[in-house]
């Protein structure tokens, strides 16, 4: 109970986490930002995002990095030009504050690990300044015709490298 009255009604700052382990604490300054509003479709009767509604906030953060930071639209070109897709292979989360209907989240996402085929990414939910969730997320390139891993392109791969972290 007491654990669960903090997380609904915190009464102080929420530690470093300890359960991810890639997670190496602050966000770096060159990680990607996607802004996003808790709607009523992310919330329980309570007015607080039920859990797997996040995991559809994480996919569309993904989308925006793609598009935005890496210039190629998961719709547009990934899946329709290059014919590739990016299935999940792990993923834990961390829920450290409760969201709620009307916040404003910040998702900042970076590169951990980009390997041949696959890329780790973490991820750090945030209202205002207070850090509410993370994430570490390992997918992979996948061909559509094949569904076997393929090397990440050239071009993608140096896009993603502009936001590893730096520290």
């Amino acid at each position: 109970r007491a654990r669960a009255m903090d997380y609904l009604a915190p009464s102080e700052a929420v530690p470093p986490g300890r359960s991810l382990p890639m997670w190496a604490g602050a966000t770096p300054p060159n990680a990607f930002r996607s802004r996003q509003i808790v709607r009523y479709a992310h919330c329980d009767p309570g007015g607080i995002v039920y859990f797997p509604r996040f995991f559809n906030m994480f996919d569309a953060a993904l989308e925006d990095w793609l598009s935005e930071g890496l210039d190629c639209p998961l719709g547009g070109d990934l899946m329709a030009k290059r014919n590739l897709r990016t299935p999940s292979l792990v993923i834990g989360v961390e829920f450290l504050r409760a969201c709620r209907l009307g916040e404003l989240l910040d998702f900042d996402l970076w590169p951990t690990r980009i390997g041949r085929s696959s890329i780790q990414i973490a991820l750090s939910g945030k209202a205002g300044n207070e850090e509410r969730l993370r994430a570490a997320w390992t997918l992979c390139l996948v061909s559509r015709e094949t569904w076997k891993s393929v090397t990440i392109p050239d071009d993608l791969r140096a896009g993603m490298e502009r936001f590893v972290s730096c520290s």
